[in-house]
């Protein structure tokens, strides 16, 4: 094969539109974040930041408000031992509570078709830790045949997120 067959030019790469579609940012310590007006895109994509928790605790997500136990999925800490779960209120994001400084990146597939299928990594430090934790995942929404509209962050009860944590989502149709 000859050098460069294959590649294809720089010059004839079109970058994908990063802008951001919505974001929310905490004002000041609250118990979950919401996303509301997602738009009726195929691709959706979430990034996010949360700052040390008020006490330890799981991160989950929700979709449209929907508390029925419609969501499946599993998720691995560190690359280890895998936690399956079914028949949930939420998507968990994180296997064991935690108390850490989190980062969050998802891609979600926002078909009218269901299910809706997420995947989602979470890296997560303590301010002594030196080495970050890493939650990777999977979680399936069976709602029906129903576009995501609005995404809750939330990390249980009275425990809050400070101020600055933030949810930004990106959304296309390619």
């Amino acid at each position: 094969i000859p050098a460069g067959a294959g590649l294809i030019p720089a010059a004839n790469i079109t970058p994908r539109d990063k802008t951001a579609n919505t974001s929310t940012t905490l004002l000041s310590a609250s118990t979950t974040l919401t996303l509301l007006n997602v738009p009726a895109k195929r691709n959706l994509e979430i990034s996010g930041f949360i700052g040390r928790l008020s006490a330890p605790s799981e991160l989950n997500l929700r979709f449209n408000g929907d508390t029925a136990n419609n969501y499946t999925g599993n998720i691995t800490l560190n690359s280890g031992t895998r936690s399956n779960y079914a028949n949930n209120p939420t998507c968990n994001l994180t296997s064991t509570p935690i108390q850490a400084t989190s980062t969050l990146h998802g891609t979600i597939i926002n078909t009218t078709s269901s299910p809706k299928v997420f995947y989602m990594g979470v890296v997560s430090a303590t301010s002594s830790a030196t080495v970050a934790s890493f939650t990777e995942g999977n979680c399936i929404w069976h709602n029906g045949t129903s576009r995501i509209t609005s995404i809750e962050l939330s990390w249980g009860g009275t425990i809050t997120a400070p101020a600055e944590s933030y949810l930004t989502l990106y959304a296309s149709d390619d």
